[in-house]
């Protein structure tokens, strides 16, 4: 029924954009504040964004959405294991659920 299904893994190490490709989007931070974008996605699009390792003990990621629902601009990721669940509907991103990350 014109259903768009993204499957897959997609990786990034240090600052640059979260993908669009994928299911699932894993971070490797290699600094203190690894900026990291996202674009709007399609609707019904559901993303999950997880920090799975880092080069240091005190690295982390910025993710910063072009659009995310309510007051809230950016995700930080301060640990291994952060995540967060995403959903794009409406023209945004919504934060639907999230283990450690913070929404702020």
């Amino acid at each position: 029924s014109g259903e768009i299904v993204f499957d897959g893994t997609t990786v990034t190490t240090g600052a640059g954009a979260v993908a669009l490709t994928g299911a699932i989007h894993e971070i490797t931070a290699n600094a203190t504040g690894n900026a990291m974008t996202l674009a709007d996605g399609t609707e019904g699009q559901v993303l999950k964004v997880v920090y799975v390792a880092e080069t240091a003990g005190a690295d982390t990621a910025i993710l910063t959405p072009t659009n995310l629902a309510g007051t809230p601009t950016i995700i930080t990721f301060n640990a291994i294991g952060d995540a967060v669940t995403l959903l794009f509907t409406a023209g945004t991103w919504f934060v639907v659920g999230a283990n450690g990350a913070v929404v702020s």
